[in-house]
């Protein structure tokens, strides 16, 4: 069940369930969005994963 389809509520499929959580919060850039060092992070790591989660920071805390 894990390698195969997964389709959601709203029609949007993933060809497997693996599924890469946020792994960093340190490089995104001031404004929240992907760094272009964050994004060459996950190319590296990335893998066979079929959805990637990334997550940004607020700074100002």
């Amino acid at each position: 069940m894990l390698f195969q389809p997964f389709v959601f509520k709203r029609g949007i499929t993933l060809w497997s369930s693996v599924a890469m959580t946020p792994m960093t919060t340190w490089s995104s850039n001031n404004d929240l969005t992907i760094s272009d060092e964050e994004a060459r992070y996950y190319e590296v790591r990335v893998g066979s994963v079929s959805l990637l989660i990334e997550a940004g920071d607020d700074r100002s805390v």
